[in-house]
């Protein structure tokens, strides 16, 4: 068994290679083009990590950018949270004097009503 698969293996690869040969013309361009893909020497190997170094750092200052710029706005938020906060002590505060006005002006109207009632003849 196993030496007929391994036949039909081999047929089919010798069947995919021939199915695969490319014409005279073809093969001169491909074999033009193969000296250019040799791999890169030292410089080019420098110049393209020197390279994504690059941009990787502007990534990165933009990335502190935008944390510099979030730390703004929570400070700003933190702020305004405060001063409102402070601002509704004090409207509070100032209710709380308003109504033992209110309740002093109450009791000095009854107060003069009564003396006023006093005074006068029934």
């Amino acid at each position: 068994m196993n030496e007929q698969l391994e036949l039909d293996v081999a047929d089919d690869i010798r069947r995919l290679v021939g199915a695969t040969k490319l014409p005279a013309k073809q093969v001169d361009k491909i074999e033009a083009i193969q000296p250019e893909i040799a791999p890169f020497d030292e410089q080019v190997h420098d110049l393209l990590n020197d390279s994504i170094e690059k941009i990787a750092q502007g990534w990165i200052e933009q990335l502190k950018a935008v944390k510099g710029n979030c730390d703004a706005l929570e400070s700003q938020v933190l702020a305004a949270v405060t001063k409102t906060k402070n601002d509704i002590a004090k409207l509070h505060a100032l209710g709380a004097q308003v109504l033992g006005e209110a309740k002093r002006g109450r009791e000095l109207c009854a107060k003069l009503v009564a003396e006023i009632s006093e005074e006068q003849p029934r």
